[in-house]
C-alpha cells in the first residue's frame, strides 16, 4: 500500500510538471505577443531593435512549445503505465497475498483437526465434518466476493492534448527549425543519459526480483496455492483491473 501511494505521488508529480510547463508556455506566448505589438508600433532604428527582440522571443516561444509537447507525451505515457500496468500489478499482488494467508490458515485448521481426531476418538465424527467444511474455504472465493461487493464504474481519464495559448494562434505541430532542433537534441541527449543511469538500477532490481521469484517457485506452499486456484482467476484479475 505504501508503494501504491508512492506511485500515485509520482504520477501527480508528472501531472504537476505538465501544468507548470503549460504555464511557462503561456508566459512565453504572452511575452512574444507583447514584442510583436512593440515591433509593429516601432519606427526607424527602434523598429529594427524591436524586430530583433521579437525574433529572439519567437525562438524562446518555440522551445517552450516543444517542451510542452514533450511533457504531454511523457505524461500520457506515465498515465498509461500507471493505469494499465502498475495498478493491475499491485491488485494482483495483494490478491495473491490475501489468498496465501487464507491457504495458510486452512493448513493450520486441518492440522489441528487431525490432532483432535487422534486424541479424542469420541468426537471423530464431528471433527471429520469440520475438516470437510474447512475445505470449502477456497481462497479465490474470498477474492471473488470482495470484487462483487466493491465493483465501481471507472473510466480512464482522457488523453492530454495540446492547448494553444489564448493569446497566440498556434497548432500542435512540433517546431523543426534549426534553433528548435538544437533544443530538442539537447533534450534527447539528456534523456539518453538519464535512461542509461536508470537501466543500471533496473538491472540490479531485476536480479533481486529473479532471486525472489526463484524462492517463491521453490516453495511447497506456493505450489499448494496454485493447485487450488481455478482457471477463473484470469477473469477475476481482468475484472479487478
Amino acid at each position: 500500500m505504501d508503494f501504491a501511494q508512492k506511485l500515485q505521488e509520482e504520477r501527480d508529480k508528472v501531472y504537476d510538471d505538465l501544468a507548470k510547463t503549460k504555464k511557462a508556455y503561456d508566459a512565453e506566448c504572452q511575452t512574444l505577443e507583447s514584442k510583436r505589438s512593440k515591433s509593429e508600433r516601432a519606427y526607424d532604428m527602434d523598429k529594427s531593435r524591436a524586430k530583433s527582440s521579437y525574433d529572439r522571443h519567437l525562438h524562446d516561444a518555440n522551445n517552450a512549445k516543444n517542451t510542452y509537447l514533450v511533457k504531454i507525451a511523457v505524461a500520457n505515457r506515465h498515465k498509461a503505465k500507471f493505469y494499465h500496468q502498475d495498478i493491475p500489478l499491485l491488485l494482483n499482488s495483494l490478491q495473491d497475498l490475501s489468498e496465501m494467508r487464507t491457504h495458510k490458515l486452512n493448513l493450520l485448521w486441518t492440522h489441528a483437526s487431525t490432532l483432535e481426531q487422534t486424541c479424542c476418538s469420541r468426537s471423530t465424527g464431528i471433527l471429520q465434518h469440520m475438516t470437510g467444511e474447512i475445505g470449502r474455504n477456497i481462497p479465490i472465493l474470498d477474492s471473488t466476493m470482495f470484487v462483487r461487493h466493491n465493483q465501481t464504474l471507472w473510466q480512464e481519464p482522457p488523453e492530454f492534448k495540446f492547448e494553444p495559448s489564448p493569446i497566440w494562434h498556434d497548432d500542435a505541430e512540433i517546431v523543426t527549425d534549426e534553433y528548435a532542433k538544437v533544443f530538442l537534441r539537447n533534450i534527447v541527449s539528456k534523456s539518453r543519459e538519464g535512461l542509461n543511469r536508470v537501466r543500471g538500477n533496473v538491472a540490479v532490481k531485476q536480479q533481486e526480483v529473479d532471486k525472489l521469484r526463484a524462492s517463491v517457485q521453490g516453495s511447497n506452499d506456493r505450489e499448494a496455492v496454485s493447485s487450488v486456484i481455478p482457471a477463473c482467476k484470469v477473469e477475476l484479475i481482468v475484472a479487478t483491473s
